[in-house]
């Protein structure tokens, strides 16, 4: 509700957000007669700003850990492709690393309407007769997503623009999130690399 161009303030109790740190909200109207207008864009969550300099070292560290992670991908792709190919990948891994929750919703947007269509356009992308084009399209980025490494969980830029404090535990998570993805990657590049030199 916005009463002389201000917008409404509504206070809640902070044990409302889970441990992720996510709060769920559902609006919705009292009077059927009355529609609801709300966007997500119209709604803004504030919590307590923090100290900048630590949010700042925050969003460091986790930009740091998506550096490890790319570099990471880089040299286990160098155990076994040339060095031009290795470059390629980590530019590949970086930009489709942060386009995985984008694929995310383009796989919810099959799910629901049975065509291969992009989120935000108007049409399919294939005709409704190649059911299968569009079942293993799902597939492969349902795999794709699953197990590419989500590079949008590094980003804490808009947070530290913001004044919105980075939860340690984001911290943490995030770095047991990289950890796996750098101890799976440096077990490929370490069985490659003896495979190599026993060649």
């Amino acid at each position: 509700m916005v009463e002389d161009d201000k917008p409404a303030e509504l206070k809640f109790d902070r044990n409302l957000i889970d441990d992720k740190g996510h709060l769920q909200i559902e609006i919705s109207r009292l009077d059927p007669e009355y529609a609801i207008g709300v966007e997500k864009e119209s709604l803004r969550i504030l919590a307590r700003p923090g100290s900048f300099d630590l949010n700042f070292l925050k969003a460091s560290i986790l930009l740091l850990f998506e550096f490890i992670l790319i570099i990471v991908v880089t040299v286990t792709g160098s155990t076994f492709l040339s060095s031009l190919v290795s470059v390629s990948l980590a530019l590949f891994t970086f930009l489709a690393g942060h386009m995985v929750n984008f694929l995310k919703e383009v796989v919810k947007t099959i799910e629901a309407t049975e065509l291969m269509s992009v989120p935000h356009c108007h049409g399919p992308m294939v005709h409704e007769g190649s059911q299968w084009v569009t079942n293993l399209f799902r597939i492969f980025l349902e795999c794709f997503t699953k197990l590419f490494p989500n590079l949008q969980r590094f980003r804490a830029s808009c947070s530290v623009i913001d004044g919105v404090d980075i939860p340690l535990q984001v911290v943490r998570d995030t770095f047991l999130y990289m950890s796996i993805y750098a101890l799976v990657a440096f077990t490929v590049a370490c069985f490659i690399f003896r495979f190599r030199q026993f060649k």
